[in-house]
């Protein structure tokens, strides 16, 4: 632990179960953390990332870096108004370093091929919502944008649950769209840790300040799900009623190609579903 880590100070907002778990590994190391929800809790501070009045209660010279850790709500509905408090950042912090745990949901449908940075990316609806937040985030001084395909892990039991379920009632385990299109992840530990090096500069980017932050696994839905029943059998034949099926539900077929994530990191050892 240097000494310049100890007198800087990582703001997180919207410091969930993401946060936390950033916030404990910057914690290891020294560095102080000041960590911000709507609804307060154990630790943290009480507050919203898109109201100035957040801003006036902290201590702004002390603030080194920020994480924005918190979720656009568009898709399910909602919007967390994400925009709004980059600007607010912006306005207040205008020298910190700033790290987005945005989303690859900001990329239009690939037909089943691959999607780096550069993919096109949706025009319209909640995708355009979340375009917008990235272009407010980029247009901080220093910002850096980590594009996350779905999260996996121990704590998010969805899937395996709805696995679980079926196989004990022998019925199929449905899935949304295409169980065969691309299933690009990253496991929420790793997720934890390039946020957590990426807020103490940990992940220099040349040019176009973007990053896909996606395990290398070519996965499919099929697969994700499948390798969950094979856990839970352990060995012993699936009842003939279970089998992986789509629900016919429009998705989008892309795999999310995080080449110059690996290329950064390439001694990086990715955690698997």
């Amino acid at each position: 632990m240097s000494a310049s880590d100890t007198s800087r100070t990582t703001l997180i907002l919207g410091c969930g179960a993401l946060g936390a778990a950033v916030a404990e590994r910057l914690r290891r190391r020294g560095i102080p953390v000041l960590g911000v929800r709507r609804s307060g809790g154990a630790g943290l501070l009480a507050g919203d990332a898109a109201e100035p009045e957040l801003y006036q209660r902290l201590p702004l010279t002390e603030i080194t870096s920020v994480l924005l850790a918190a979720s656009p709500g568009l898709r399910r509905g909602r919007d967390n108004r994400l925009a709004a408090a980059v600007t607010l950042i912006t306005r207040f912090l205008p020298a910190a370093h700033l790290v987005y745990s945005g989303t690859t949901a900001v990329y239009a449908d690939a037909g089943g091929g691959d999607a780096d940075e550069s993919a096109s990316l949706i025009g319209e609806g909640p995708g355009a919502g979340l375009v917008a937040i990235e272009q407010a985030v980029l247009a901080h001084q220093r910002a850096l944008v980590l594009r996350f395909p779905a999260l996996v892990g121990a704590q998010r039991r969805h899937a395996r649950d709805r696995v679980e379920a079926a196989l004990a009632a022998a019925v199929p385990c449905v899935v949304a769209g295409d169980p065969d299109r691309p299933f690009s992840y990253c496991h929420d530990e790793d997720a934890a840790d390039l946020c957590a090096l990426a807020a103490t500069g940990g992940l220099a980017v040349e040019g176009n300040r973007v990053l896909n932050a996606a395990a290398p696994d070519r996965m499919t839905v099929r697969g994700y799900y499948q390798g969950f029943a094979d856990q839970i059998l352990a060995g012993q034949p699936a009842p003939a009623g279970f089998t992986i099926v789509g629900d016919g539900s429009a998705q989008p077929r892309r795999r999310i190609d995080a080449g110059r994530l690996h290329h950064l990191l390439p001694d990086w050892r990715w955690r698997r579903p």
